[in-house]
């Protein structure tokens, strides 16, 4: 490990994830332009992780989550052109000791025949959040863990979101506007030369459009669609002078397209997916500038014959993932590996490679 590189090992990750949910939701239509919705939920999750090296257990953390949820959501129509859906949520897990509050409103507004407009926010929470640790050079190594509003506080969310319908004889156009801020994110930051790990806690906001172009024909469909956006992250070891900085998962384009043909017994559908790519990693303390980014697109196809003989229903079906065997890189797939003092080596590691596969489904 000389020359300022850190010393070489062997490392090896294990992360488990369990989880259990049993839940019941009612309806019950208090009038002719009123029905109330509602219902509860009991969920269990649990994590491990371990990393493990040659010399010794570096890390082993677990945790569990108990907790129960409650919702309520009230759907009014005061004319047949307005919807309104104002809602709440509560959830009490057990291991904090404590309700967090979700309020959400959703509108649906129908500005004529054929056009309709909608907009919605609220608050979300989430348990159980896909924590990371980063070392000096921008590698990021992701696992699950349970918040414990300590080390992995839990992830609170805000979503805004609006846009423009049209349909008309099985064709629909729309186009959603969407801002998310989320609070709580953790990153463990791993300084290998003083073989220092500080946790850090910090912030991101998400935004962007969508749009969807959909077709229905006979018994077929077709859509496309293209997103625009744009993931910015903010954490305390940032610089002053940063306000927010590219995520890794920020991604400005991605174009998705899909065909299903129905020739009932027989079922076809292919899809495709371009993304403009991902960022290789930044260095730690300083945004480096816009680099190399590493586009994404796969093609997927499957073939589904159906049968049913008396009460017994098969089905049998082939599918191929990505089938031009494009050789994809995911923001987790890139390491950074220091070639010397100045020079850094990147090596990528491939996502879902050319996977066809065969199965048989029966139901009695």
């Amino acid at each position: 490990g000389g020359g300022g590189l850190p010393p070489a090992r062997e490392v090896m990750y294990t992360n488990d994830v369990v989880e259990f949910n049993a839940r019941n939701r009612n309806r019950i239509p208090l009038s002719e332009k009123q029905s109330l919705e509602f219902g509860w939920n009991f969920t269990y999750e649990s994590t491990n992780f371990v990393e493990d090296s040659l010399e010794l257990n570096l890390q082993n953390t677990s945790g569990r989550s108990d907790r129960i949820g409650l919702f309520v959501q009230d759907e009014i129509r005061p004319a047949k052109w307005l919807s309104i859906r104002p809602g709440l949520r509560l959830d009490y897990p057990f291991h904090l000791d404590r309700v967090y509050v979700q309020p959400r409103m959703q509108l649906e507004l129908d500005l004529a025949e054929r056009w309709r407009l909608n907009a919605a926010a609220g608050m979300y929470t989430q348990f159980i959040s896909e924590t990371s640790v980063m070392d000096e050079l921008g590698n990021i190594n992701y696992f699950w863990a349970i918040s414990d509003n300590a080390d992995v506080p839990v992830l609170s969310s805000n979503h805004f979101v609006g846009g423009l319908t049209f349909n008309h004889k099985g064709f629909t156009i729309g186009a959603e506007g969407y801002y998310k801020t989320t609070s709580g994110i953790s990153r463990s930051v791993y300084l290998w030369k003083e073989d220092i790990q500080t946790v850090y806690q910090g912030d991101a906001r998400m935004y962007g459009m969508d749009l969807l172009v959909k077709q229905y024909f006979r018994k077929h469909e077709a859509w496309a669609s293209y997103t625009l956006s744009k993931t910015e992250e903010h954490f305390p070891y940032m610089s002053e002078e940063v306000d927010y900085r590219a995520a890794p998962q920020d991604q400005r384009h991605e174009l998705k397209g899909a065909l299903l043909l129905n020739f009932n017994p027989f079922f076809i559908s292919t899809n495709y997916v371009y993304g403009s790519g991902f960022r290789e990693p930044e260095s730690l303390f300083e945004e480096t500038e816009e680099g190399e980014r590493y586009p994404y697109s796969r093609l997927d196809v499957s073939l589904i014959y159906r049968l049913s003989i008396k009460n017994t229903h098969f089905e049998v079906g082939i599918s191929i993932l990505n089938v031009l065997d494009h050789e994809n890189v995911k923001y987790s797939n890139v390491v950074r590996i220091p070639n010397s003092q100045t020079t850094n080596v990147s090596i990528n590691a491939e996502a879902v490679p050319f996977t066809p596969t065969l199965y048989l489904n029966m139901a009695f």
